[in-house]
């Protein structure tokens, strides 16, 4: 990754170069190439398929890049679970040694609940070979998939407000208590709970009047996740929790996790993407990222630069621009769109905190 400096010390420029994407109204269920991917490749019978013995499929949830979720039932334990499917991947067995880490910690920090929780981890084997399961309760949605359904496809104040009491409570957690760094906080990794587990029974009810949407690939079937309505479940949204602890580490430093918070503010609550990452032709470009960062953030320091060598593929010697990409004339004050006077400027302080250069200058949780 570029500029990574020894032991990790930029871990914020490692964070920031996969901030790059395009458009925040993408479509919530988009064409995805399942090949190799994990439950497709099991069994394209999936209604009555039990896994472990004892979790049968009702419908898919979701899908990432690594894994596919599935909405189950636990007959042992005749609740209903989140079924997460790996492909053959070492994020697998990182988030399950994670988690484990996590519920082998005794505290009563209150951002302790506002993890999700493993409730049981398994192998099953298919034909692109033995994949890693973990199993969760399941929730309502993420905060992506709210964003997505929300008029204008922003999070209002006072709804930004209470999000992010609630995930700076958790990632003090993460940090002081845990030595957990997360390293991929982005709205699809922000579930939201029930406090109405009744809810699922109308899920499960869903399911099974008909079959599942699907289509036909060659050598395997995609099935369409669950659809998110705004209007099920409101008024029985229970708290935020951090999910999918596949990139995380255990270990000291949390700039990269509150780089990615202070970035994650900006995309809820202006519905853009505070750095910009394409080239005219629409193609991903680093240079253009950087000066993108560059108008929003100022110069970065030569000390910064110095940490790498790979810095003078964009910078000289002298820590001067090389000029591969123009720097806009734009500033924090120009890009916020909904705020005005005082509230505005707060705002802007805020995120300035989390989205520095120098990771030894950002506010911690």
């Amino acid at each position: 990754m570029l500029l990574m400096s020894r032991q990790r010390a930029n871990l914020a420029v490692a964070a920031f170069l996969r901030l790059g994407r395009r458009a925040l109204s993408q479509s919530v269920e988009s064409a995805h190439d399942f090949t190799g991917h994990s439950f497709e490749s099991l069994d394209p019978s999936l209604k009555a398929r039990l896994f472990s013995s004892r979790y049968q499929v009702l419908s898919k949830l979701g899908y990432g890049a690594n894994s596919t979720v599935w909405f189950c039932r636990d007959l042992l334990q005749r609740r209903y679970a989140a079924l997460k499917v790996y492909i053959c991947s070492a994020g697998a067995e990182r988030e399950c040694n994670v988690l484990r880490h996590l519920e082998s910690l005794k505290s009563s920090h209150p951002g302790e609940a506002k993890v999700r929780t493993m409730l049981d981890a398994f192998t099953a084997d298919g034909p692109s070979g033995r994949h890693q399961c973990l199993v969760h309760e399941p929730l309502l949605t993420s905060i992506s998939h709210l964003q997505a359904s929300l008029p204008n496809q922003r999070l209002t104040e006072q709804v930004l407000k209470l999000l992010l009491k609630e995930l700076l409570v958790t990632l003090d957690y993460l940090h002081t208590e845990a030595q957990v760094i997360h390293t991929d906080i982005q709205s699809k990794n922000i579930m939201i709970g029930t406090n109405q587990p009744s809810l699922f029974e109308e899920w499960k009810a869903q399911a099974v009047q008909g079959p599942t949407p699907r289509k036909n690939v060659p050598g395997h079937v995609v099935y369409r996740s669950r659809r998110y309505n705004i209007e099920e479940g409101r008024g029985t949204w229970g708290l935020p929790l951090f999910s999918d602890f596949g990139q995380a580490r255990i270990g000291p430093g949390d700039h990269e996790d509150i780089w990615n918070l202070g970035a994650l503010i900006w995309e809820l609550f202006e519905n853009y993407y505070m750095f910009q990452d394409r080239g005219p032709d629409g193609e991903y470009s680093e240079a253009h990222l950087l000066a993108s960062m560059i108008a929003l953030l100022g110069p970065p320091p030569s000390q910064f630069l110095k940490r790498s060598d790979k810095s003078l593929r964009f910078w000289d010697e002298s820590g001067n621009w090389r000029g591969l990409a123009e720097i806009a004339d734009v500033s924090f004050e120009e890009s916020e769109l909904y705020l005005e006077g005082r509230n505005k400027d707060i705002f802007i302080q805020f995120v300035r905190k989390m989205v520095r250069w120098e990771p030894n200058e950002m506010q911690t949780a």
